[in-house]
């Protein structure tokens, strides 16, 4: 949550991007926590390739899947959602784990 907050995790499915290149890409064991405001990805499951102007490449196992932008300090993903109104995806970084309880 970026401070001492916690929220409980609700469920575990999976996500589809589509991305405004026209490119699908299914998310597998997904989170759902409802008390997150954003929609978050994680930077291990697209890569990212920064390039002038604050703009970005995204890709998955070396193809081509879409871009991003810089908002609100962070990355904004180019996606269509026509049928979901307000979908926002979000990129995110993190070196911890979740599920280490230690």
């Amino acid at each position: 949550m970026g401070n001492v907050a916690t929220e409980p995790i609700k469920g575990l499915g999976y996500v589809l991007l589509y991305f405004t290149s026209e490119k699908l890409l299914c998310l597998n064991h997904v989170l759902h926590v409802p008390g997150i405001r954003k929609n978050l990805v994680s930077e291990i499951v697209l890569n990212i390739v920064v390039t002038n102007n604050d703009k970005y490449i995204f890709s998955r196992h070396g193809s081509f899947m879409g871009f991003g932008y810089v908002c609100n300090g962070m990355i904004r993903l180019n996606i269509n959602y026509p049928f979901i109104d307000n979908f926002v995806c979000m990129a995110s970084t993190s070196t911890s784990n979740i599920f280490n309880k230690s």
